[in-house]
């Protein structure tokens, strides 16, 4: 028996809220992952029946806890050593939060979180991305890029996140109302429309190959005609959004171009393109020292600094504290271990994706697929942003990780009880 009864009621309902809420209301994402963290920690302490998990989902949990072993692994030889220039534990943060996974999984496993409940928060995080969006373009701030609970980068790659996986919801929630039927599509322009409007160029890039999933996905639901037919007017759709001059485009696309250009020539001006041309060459030049366990936490910036003081670094380096993206971030921090450990955070779940899609029953497959379309959008989003240095990106990718998982892991038990969980009398 669960701890508490009233876990059962409310939990489903602050999943279905969590992806509107996170995206829209500043600080939220946390506060959502403190009350499922404490929840799941009271329920397993509590709880007269303890989940029995398969080996994915312990290889799920140890993949969320190496990451950031790896982490306080090289913080902790370079403090020993002496080597740390910048000796806080803030540096620490974002990647401790992944053991948190542990208490939130259980929590979902030990708690019924209907698929409904989290089919229409991901349906209703999506609309709500572009309604956000269209107030703050049209009215709050014309012609800006739009933000959220976080910055514009946060808002344009969930917003995608959101409105890919809304449609693998397409099977499940039709079956319950064929007004659905309206209400999917809408959730998808939405929150592309909110991507698009963020002026994410990040968020665009993985654009592609999110677009190839939902082709195989819509597999069991529309003809190859049909599927090319749309796949068409995407493209002209998308050539109409690049050819708007209001929607902001082109320009962020001639700017990288711009950058680029000018970054050959010996004379680079600051930009997001820039800066994360600056930050492969600081890796490339940093990551050699110490190639195993990396420079350590917190150490890129002072060492950065002491690199174009001698004359090996463009000054621009120095303006972040990060070269940019993810895996270059872990690369140079925690080296080889730590980059091996940030793949396997990836590659679990991934993993996990392909084992439910290849069930028969549409109700596994279509969360395989939701699964599938997070991890490679959030893959895409690491490798043009420290995604894992921000709290926001960190708290939505261990909840929804864990709610997709945990939900399609009981659900197999109460089928398959040799699989996990064996159904409650």
């Amino acid at each position: 028996m669960l701890p508490n009864a009233r876990l059962q009621t409310v939990i489903p309902w602050l999943v279905l809220i969590f992806p509107a809420a996170a995206l829209l209301v500043e600080h939220s994402s946390s506060i959502f992952l403190v009350l499922f963290a404490v929840s799941g920690i009271a329920a397993s302490i509590k709880s007269d029946r303890r989940a029995s998990l398969s080996l994915m989902e312990k290889c799920l949990l140890w993949a969320f806890v190496l990451f950031p072993a790896s982490y306080l692994l090289s913080f902790t030889i370079h403090f020993l050593q002496g080597d740390l220039l910048d000796p806080r534990f803030k540096y620490l943060d974002d990647e401790f939060r992944m053991v948190l996974m542990i208490p939130i999984f259980l929590l979902f496993r030990q708690v019924r979180v209907p698929q409904f409940h989290l089919w229409n928060g991901i349906v209703i995080g999506a609309v709500a991305a572009g309604a956000n969006a269209f107030l703050r373009f049209f009215w709050l701030a014309p012609g800006e890029r739009v933000s959220g609970s976080y910055d514009a980068i946060a808002v344009g790659d969930i917003s995608l996140s959101l409105a890919v996986m809304s449609v693998a919801s397409w099977g499940f929630l039709m079956k319950r109302n064929p007004h659905y039927r309206w209400l999917i599509p809408a959730a998808f322009l939405f929150g592309m429309a909110s991507t698009v409007l963020s002026e994410t160029r990040g968020a665009w890039v993985a654009i592609p190959a999110l677009m190839l999933i939902l082709f195989f996905f819509m597999g069991r639901y529309w003809s190859l005609l049909t599927r090319l037919s749309m796949a068409g007017l995407c493209v002209i759709f998308a050539a109409v959004v690049y050819l708007v001059p209001a929607t902001n485009v082109a320009k962020r696309v001639q700017e990288v171009k711009q950058e680029i250009q000018h970054h050959q020539e010996g004379n680079a001006i600051y930009g997001g393109a820039t800066f994360r041309m600056l930050g492969v060459k600081a890796t490339a030049a940093l990551f050699p020292e110490h190639p195993i366990i990396g420079i350590g936490p917190g150490n890129y910036k002072p060492l950065v600094k002491q690199r174009i003081a001698e004359g090996e670094l463009h000054e621009l380096t120095a303006m972040h504290s990060n070269p940019g993206s993810t895996f270059l971030g872990t690369l140079v921090d925690c080296g080889l271990v730590g980059l091996l450990s940030l793949i396997g955070i990836f590659v679990v779940p991934f993993w996990i994706s392909i084992f439910f899609i290849r069930r028969h029953t549409d109700r596994l497959r279509n969360m395989g697929y939701a699964l599938l379309m997070l991890v490679v959008s959030m893959f895409h989003f690491g490798q043009f942003e420290a995604i894992f240095r921000r709290s926001f990106f960190t708290n939505f990718y261990i909840v929804m990780i864990a709610a997709l998982a945990a939900i399609a892991f009981r659900e197999l038990a109460d089928h398959d009880p040799a699989a996990g969980t064996p159904k409650k009398p």
